[in-house]
């Protein structure tokens, strides 16, 4: 009785070894990525409200360019011009 369970055990361990063994790591190693950094601040952003009546929206200036828009809820977004420094 006692070797029979000595085999079953080893014929387990040695199972689960050759298993392991041969299919390798489950997993992948990770890898570190370092993803380019995102401008901050690209976009400054100033609304203003319905004032008599007027349509709502909103001044944009792309500070990478200089450039400014004009953005309202009934036009599509207009090009103002550059910002010179």
């Amino acid at each position: 009785m006692r070797t029979r369970f000595l085999l079953i055990l080893a014929g387990v361990v040695v199972g689960v070894a050759a298993a392991l063994f041969l299919t390798g790591p489950s997993l992948p190693s990770a890898a570190a990525e370092n993803p380019a950094p995102l401008p901050i601040g690209r976009y400054q952003i100033s609304a203003y409200p319905a004032a008599g009546g007027g349509p709502t929206g909103a001044f944009v200036v792309d500070t990478a360019t200089g450039e400014v828009f004009s953005l309202t809820v009934m036009d599509n977004p207009k090009s103002l011009g550059k910002v010179t420094k």
